[in-house]
């Protein structure tokens, strides 16, 4: 699909690295330039194939390798704002809030107008999926900034809109599932997790969404067991869900492996085994 669309996925971080920079600075340039750099891909996929194709690899990829995403992520971008289609700028704005919110609190005031412009866009484009896919966004924003009643209040309501009026939304019911699970996490609202927690994972399981069940028991998500003074038992979740995902890279399920061992690590007082994760 990607060939077809012109399009291909790099090979590895080294690779991805120098594309994503020169496709960053690809959105600065005017559209008369971007048409004469593009007239050759776009002989063989037509625009809205190639916006099609990079939405699904950038969100596929958003929460497995967040740097391969990016760099579909950014054509897409690119290509929606020099199409002028409002439902895929909006598509790639609502990624690209994720994105820069990564750096933190210095990039607050640029987030809370890109968030702005974001609802905006959903406003214009008028229909459940944009709203929840703008509500979403933003809620995953306020997330990586720190700001998790915000997070928490953004994302139960993207998925209450989801739920309500986005048939076929499993993706990201399940992103924003996830995330408001982190947010009640860092906010210790513990006893709350643990009730989702066990509420989720029985959907997820009864589906077979591994994608879901992944988020579930990794990670922050751990203090549910550690909070019943389980760490046998978060363990045990742990090397359950490991078995989903490829090792030897470092994936974003890597990451979060790592870091809910090194949690329970801590908690039984390993510190020796925390600092060697």
């Amino acid at each position: 699909v990607l060939t077809e669309a012109g399009l291909t996925l790099p090979r590895s971080t080294l690779e991805t690295l120098p594309r994503l920079l020169s496709a960053r600075a690809l959105t600065k340039l005017p559209k008369t330039q971007l048409d004469k750099i593009w007239t050759k891909r776009r002989s063989s996929a037509d625009r809205a194939k190639i916006m099609d194709v990079c939405w699904t690899a950038a969100v596929g990829l958003s929460m497995l390798d967040p740097l391969r995403g990016a760099l579909f992520h950014t054509r897409l971008l690119q290509e929606a704002r020099e199409a002028g289609d409002n439902h895929r700028r909006l598509q790639a704005q609502s990624l690209e809030l994720g994105y820069r919110s990564a750096v933190g609190a210095s990039a607050e005031s640029h987030v809370d107008r890109l968030t702005e412009e974001t609802f905006e866009l959903a406003k214009a484009v008028g229909t459940p999926y944009a709203l929840s896919i703008a509500t979403g966004g933003a809620g995953f924003a306020a997330f990586l900034q720190g700001r998790f009643t915000h997070a928490l209040d953004f994302c139960d309501r993207a998925k209450g809109i989801c739920l309500e009026g986005c048939i076929g939304s499993v993706w990201e019911q399940d992103t924003f599932e996830i995330v408001s699970c982190w947010a009640l996490a860092y906010k210790g609202h513990i006893e709350e997790l643990q009730k989702r927690l066990n509420e989720a994972m029985t959907s997820a399981e009864s589906r077979g969404d591994r994608y879901l069940q992944t988020g579930l028991k990794s990670g922050t998500m751990v203090l549910a067991k550690l909070a019943q003074d389980d760490p046998t038992g978060a363990r045990r979740e742990l090397d359950r869900v490991s078995r989903y995902w490829r090792h030897g890279t470092m994936l974003h399920q890597n990451w979060e492996e790592l870091l809910g061992r090194t949690e329970v690590d801590l908690y039984v007082g390993d510190g020796l085994r925390a600092l060697q994760n």
